[in-house]
């Protein structure tokens, strides 16, 4: 039988607005990192008005590199790859934009797992996307089908306060983040890791607090907690993420007075400072780490659990941690 092979010539650029130091991180399967200068650059009329001005999304992705020339940089994940599907032995449907959702799925992962690894601003504004699908004809190379996507995806917009800056032990910790299995990043996704990273594109204090509360609620109070749930959460969360009394209990009167501030901006409207903002950010980044470690355990004994199982458990195992400790003190 003679092979039918249909072919995707895929081929993504994404500017990077950011440091430049985050190509020190593994890409995404495919992706390469590369430092291009901004006159050279093929998309550069995308990012340019009509004036040929930067556009006002893009201040913060140039650079400059440690050598004499003086030019903008631009650093950027690329992607160029062709793809094959073997039509007579596979039932595939598969379409461009098929493919093109599959990237940008890959992408958003990727830029969730980023912001777990400390505070700081990445993002992208435009995707270009390039890509080509060709269907040759049965028993001869004649085309049969072929089509084009062409396009520019527009989101992620953030405001920058500070650049993330990769360290090298940051990469170690990305390292591990994206060796857990996918149904670990699966599992959190819709409960948290998707509004943990909206966080980072709104400028709004007020949205992305309630935003972090409900995050951290999600992951620690059940249906049947609905009296004292502030008290629970704090409980919890600080036993959760701390080993020692002193810092149990930090976190403990933290978490409470952040609690007692998001119920004044929700009843009173109360104003949240960017500290608030922050202190809280970090324990939810924190909560959601921890969480995926305890998941990539739980998943491989029990893999059919479902999150509210998973969540089940957890907690549980934190009620137990308290009783313990308080157990421990009389």
């Amino acid at each position: 039988m003679n092979k039918i092979i249909r072919k995707f010539d895929v081929k993504i650029s994404v500017p990077i607005i950011g440091d430049p130091s985050i190509s020190k991180l593994e890409p995404p399967t495919g992706f390469k990192y590369k430092e291009v200068k901004l006159d050279e650059y093929e998309y550069k009329n995308k990012i340019t008005d009509a004036n040929k001005e930067l556009l006002y999304e893009y201040n913060m992705a140039i650079f400059k590199k440690d050598n004499e020339d003086n030019e903008d940089y631009l650093m950027t994940l690329d992607l160029d790859e062709i793809l094959e599907y073997d039509l007579s032995t596979q039932n595939t449907s598969t379409t461009n934009d098929d493919i093109k959702l599959e990237k940008e799925q890959m992408l958003f992962k990727y830029f969730s797992l980023l912001h777990l690894i400390k505070e700081g601003d990445v993002a992208w504004h435009y995707k270009f996307f390039w890509i080509v699908s060709t269907t040759p004809a049965r028993n001869n190379c004649k085309l049969r089908h072929s089509d084009k996507i062409d396009s520019s995806s527009a989101d992620m917009t953030t405001y920058f306060s500070e650049p993330m800056k990769i360290t090298d032990e940051d990469v170690i910790e990305f390292d591990e983040l994206l060796s857990y299995d996918d149904r670990v990043y699966q599992m959190l996704k819709n409960v948290a890791l998707d509004d943990f990273t909206f966080n980072y594109c709104i400028y709004d204090s007020t949205t992305n607090f309630k935003s972090l509360i409900t995050i951290l609620e999600v992951l620690f109070i059940k249906k049947s907690d609905r009296e004292r749930k502030k008290d629970l959460l704090a409980k919890r969360v600080s036993n959760f993420i701390e080993s020692n009394d002193k810092d149990i209990e930090e976190v403990n009167r933290n978490i409470s007075d952040l609690y007692k501030l998001r119920n004044d901006v929700v009843h009173s409207g109360a104003e949240v400072l960017r500290e608030n903002l922050n202190m809280l950010r970090d324990y939810t980044r924190r909560c959601i780490k921890e969480y995926m470690e305890c998941l990539s355990v739980i998943l491989k004994e029990h893999p059919q659990m479902k999150f509210y199982d998973v969540r089940a458990y957890i907690v549980k195992q934190i009620c137990d941690e308290i009783e313990n400790r308080e157990n421990s003190k009389n």
